[in-house]
C-alpha cells in the first residue's frame, strides 16, 4: 500500500483551526503546572522494538521551543526535528488538558 502526501502548508492549516478552535472555548494558555512526564525518543516509535519512556519537562520543552524559534533560518529548517521533539510535550499536555485530565497525581511524582 502507497503513502499519502500531505503538504506542509495543509498541516499548517490544520493546526491554526485547531488552535483557533480551542482559543474559542476559553483556553489561551497552557499550565506548566504538573511539568514532568512520560514521553518516547521520535526515531523508536518506528522500530520493530517497543520504546522505552523517558522523563521529560515541559519548563526545557518551552525553554528550548522559544531559543529554537529565535535561530536563522537555516538553523530552523535543520534542526526543525528538535523543536518538533519538543513541541510534542507540549501538544501532549494541551491535549491532555482538554481531555479534563487530573494532574495532582502527576505532583507527587514530580516531588
Amino acid at each position: 500500500m502507497a503513502g499519502e502526501n500531505v503538504s506542509i502548508s495543509e498541516m499548517r492549516e490544520w493546526v491554526a483551526a485547531i488552535f483557533d478552535a480551542i482559543e474559542v472555548s476559553g483556553i489561551k494558555e497552557l499550565s506548566f503546572e504538573g511539568r514532568l512526564y512520560w514521553r518516547v525518543h521520535t526515531g523508536e516509535v518506528w522500530g520493530p522494538e517497543p520504546p522505552k519512556a523517558i522523563a521529560d519537562d515541559l519548563a526545557d520543552d518551552l525553554k528550548d521551543i522559544r531559543s529554537d524559534v529565535t535561530e536563522d533560518l537555516v538553523f530552523r529548517s535543520t534542526f526543525a526535528w528538535h523543536t518538533f521533539d519538543h513541541f510534542i510535550g507540549a501538544l501532549t499536555r494541551l491535549s491532555a488538558e482538554l481531555k479534563g485530565f487530573d494532574f495532582s497525581s502527576q505532583r507527587a511524582w514530580a516531588d
